[in-house]
């Protein structure tokens, strides 16, 4: 470009010499004539002037287009060239620029035109790829998978697994985004890894992530039914498995809806039919999958409608709090259990086995816990200003929400606003909430702890290691699972079984609640068995509590059970 530059200012001088040149000499003419003929008549100077001055002005003129002519044909050649190349790049069809012919100039500029129509190239490449990319995973988000589907030769029959995390947002939760991230990129692998083994599928192009902790394989053709279930249960199993990052064991599992259809022509359909056949996994415990059938779409819509309803049941005041007692083997209450109920303006009385599992699925389950809590506080302290610091309340935390720290401060807050101690209020865990994340479930247990709250094992014996639970974290007592209550005392297996758990409690110094008592035999029993508190139908259902008693008021007639079993605590 620096040659174009100068060759321009080369013509441009010499032009110009030209015509000053041209000029001057026309100029010097006319002065010589003047003079010589300046003794006789005054020349007619005008018609002197043009014949001097026409040759000249007719030189610059030539020489003016010849500068036109050099400049059109150095520099206005290849702006015409430039944008026709840039006329292509607007139009969506790029074409590049040719080196072959042409000034040094020109190949220059063509070639400066290529590199960067190579780079925009590039970049519009890249975009499009992080368009359809996961950037975290590097899997296929759902804008990829759509699109590879879209061009499918073949309408071929496919296998669909919808995979959704079972408390991933827990982790975010307790150890942060980061961590998070980590967790996803990990199970990510997994995934991919668990489908390499299976050998069937293309792998890398089938398998996508299309939402926060949601994850889609695609198995084509569709595999045998058997094989696709053994692919799932591979997947869960290496997705349960614990995670170490920075230090840390996280803990996850996976709930996975199966269907089937044709790559192009069903896919929409498919995808809605797993995540229904998820949601039914879900429902169903976690950690498992479930097969689309035609009955789940009434029981997804009815999911659906109790969503939704859910979601504006605390403001409404739909929901009340019940409570069933724990009495003692001297027949006086010791305590309640505090239940949600749900009576929903718009579908009626909702069973908690159905509305529980579709809070947490859909993250309400923490609200509805807090709630709870301040309610059963709040009523238990209204029964021991009638009655005395005599009857504790019991609390169920779920999981998910029990292993955040926010959590404990939550309830000790609670428990200093309603004006309660934490000695009289008892939490109930799972043996699943601990399996999920060890560390934070002792550090909560700690937490509450410290702050006076006594905490339960629930379900007890239903876990997978109950006996190292035991040992391991600072517990104040176990409530024994209803199903070794049940053949009580008509099996002598479930009778040992029952007097062995109780005492190796009270050997560790943790008190012993049996629920599902249902009839005197058991009560009694559990009674000469020295279990500390007892619980069931025999000593009647659970039941809102008074809004106010005297103190001389008596204990509520239950169900079933004679008044007489249960007496007022001291």
């Amino acid at each position: 470009m620096t040659h174009l530059v100068t060759r321009i200012r080369v013509y441009y001088l010499i032009g110009l010499a030209m015509i000053i040149g041209v000029g001057f000499w026309a100029a010097y003419k006319a002065d010589h004539w003047i003079r010589m003929e300046s003794g006789g008549s005054t020349p007619d100077f005008w018609s002197q002037y043009q014949t001097f001055m026409i040759p000249g002005i007719l030189v610059g003129l030539m020489a003016g287009w010849v500068m036109s002519w050099a400049v059109r044909r150095e520099v206005s050649g290849m702006l015409e060239r430039l944008m026709d190349a840039f006329g292509s790049l607007q139009r969506g069809r790029p074409q590049p620029m040719r080196t072959q012919a042409g000034t040094k100039e020109e190949k220059v500029l063509a070639e400066c035109f290529n590199h960067a129509l190579s780079m925009v190239q590039q970049a519009q490449e890249q975009q499009f790829k992080n368009a359809m990319t996961d950037s975290l995973t590097g899997l296929m988000n759902r804008a990829g998978l759509k699109k590879q589907l879209d061009n499918e030769v073949q309408d071929e029959s496919v296998a669909l697994l919808f995979i959704d995390l079972d408390d991933f947002k827990r982790v975010n939760d307790v150890f942060g985004h980061e961590i998070g991230d980590e967790t996803l990129k990990v199970t990510a692998r997994r995934i991919q890894d668990s489908i390499r083994s299976s050998g069937v599928g293309r792998v890398a192009d089938r398998v996508a992530r299309i939402g926060g902790d949601e994850f889609v394989i695609l198995l084509t053709p569709e595999p045998a039914p058997e094989h696709v279930n053994q692919i799932s249960q591979r997947v869960i199993d290496a997705i349960c498995q614990p995670i170490a990052i920075e230090g840390r064991e996280i803990f996850i599992g996976a709930s996975i809806g199966l269907a089937s259809g044709r790559t192009r022509s069903e896919m929409d359909t498919v995808i809605n039919r797993a995540d229904m056949a998820m949601y039914q996994a879900k429902a169903g415990g976690k950690r498992t999958f479930v097969r689309f059938d035609e009955s789940m779409e009434k029981d997804i819509q009815r999911m659906a409608e109790v969503e939704r309803c859910l979601r504006h049941a605390i403001q409404r005041n739909e929901l009340t709090v019940v409570y069933q007692a724990l009495v003692r083997p001297e027949g006086r209450i010791g305590g309640f259990e505090a239940l949600v109920r749900w009576s929903s303006a718009e579908l009626g009385q909702v069973s908690p086995a159905e509305f529980i599992p579709v809070a947490e699925a859909y993250g309400m389950i923490e609200d509805i816990d807090l709630w709870i809590a301040r309610q059963a506080m709040r009523g238990i302290r209204m029964r021991m200003d009638a009655w005395g610091e005599g009857a504790f309340v019991s609390i169920n935390a779920s999981g998910m929400h029990f292993l955040s720290m926010e959590f404990a401060d939550q309830l000790i807050s609670i428990a200093q606003q309603e004006d309660i101690d934490p000695y009289w209020v008892h939490i109930e865990i799972t043996e699943t909430a601990i399996l999920q994340d060890m560390k934070a479930a002792k550090a909560a247990v700690q937490r509450l702890r410290e702050a006076g709250f006594r905490i339960y094992l629930d379900d007890f014996g239903t876990g997978y290691s109950s006996l190292s639970h035991l040992s391991r974290f600072p517990l104040d007592g176990l409530k024994v699972d209803v199903s070794f209550v049940r053949d009580i005392p008509t099996s002598a297996g479930a009778c040992n079984l029952a007097r062995g758990i109780i005492d190796l409690a009270h050997n560790l110094d943790l008190d012993v609640v049996c629920e599902g008592v249902e009839t005197p035999e058991q009560a009694e029993f559990l009674t000469m068995a020295e279990a500390d508190l007892l619980q069931g139908w025999y000593f009647g259902s659970a039941q809102p509590l008074p809004s106010s008693l005297s103190a001389k008021a008596a204990v509520p007639t239950f169900a079933s059970g004679s008044v007489e079993a249960v007496q007022q605590p001291a």
